[in-house]
């Protein structure tokens, strides 16, 4: 890898389904949110926005320490995932060769992996395991200006498709990339597979 790294993570969310506040739920010693942070910056990111709205002051605080960014998306509770992460790329400060992208409720992601997602050719990396995909994704950074030109209804997924990027997948045992905790039942499965 030989240009700069940056991450995008998507924070911004009510936390409905959960009934509790996803990014500051307890985990491995910390927070769900302090995890996806820290693995992104452990694995090479040298620029790293998290776009908040619901208690994003209670983020800021608890990712104080750490270099990163805090954006808000003031239309959080209107909006998608991907319109978190569109004003995530837009707050990035210097363009980048790769980008990483992932909500803020998949925690359980090894650097090591994600080094290996962004040592992979391609305008859109994206994990898989048993068949499934998961996150965090790598965004070729050229690509960027195209997705945030990107009409398409269908998400950051729907973006890539329409936009014909070229796409690889990594295979991976790490179940936790699968793992985003949307239900309380989530959680108790996550919390349960690292104890």
């Amino acid at each position: 890898m030989k240009g700069k790294i940056s991450a995008v993570i998507a924070a911004a969310g009510l936390s409905s389904r959960m009934g509790a506040f996803k990014p500051l739920l307890p985990f491995g010693g910390s927070s769900v949110i302090r995890h996806c942070a820290e693995n992104l910056l452990a694995a090479g990111a040298e620029e790293l926005v998290v776009v908040t709205g619901h208690r994003g002051t209670e983020i800021a605080a608890e990712l104080a320490e750490l270099d990163v960014r805090i954006v808000e998306n003031p239309d959080y509770a209107t909006t998608q995932m991907f319109d978190s992460l569109r004003i995530g790329m837009r707050a990035l400060s210097a363009p980048c060769e790769k980008l990483l992208l992932t909500p803020g409720d998949v925690p359980w992601v090894s650097p090591e992996l994600i080094i290996r997602l962004l040592d992979t050719d391609a305008d859109f990396v994206c994990p898989i395991c048993g068949g499934r995909r998961g996150h965090p994704v790598v965004l070729a950074g050229e690509r960027i200006p195209a997705i945030l030109d990107c009409n398409d209804k269908g998400g950051l997924r729907g973006a890539v498709e329409s936009l014909g990027l070229s796409i690889s997948f990594v295979e991976t045992p790490e179940i936790g990339v699968t793992l985003d905790l949307d239900t309380p039942e989530d959680y108790r499965r996550l919390t349960q597979l690292i104890e």
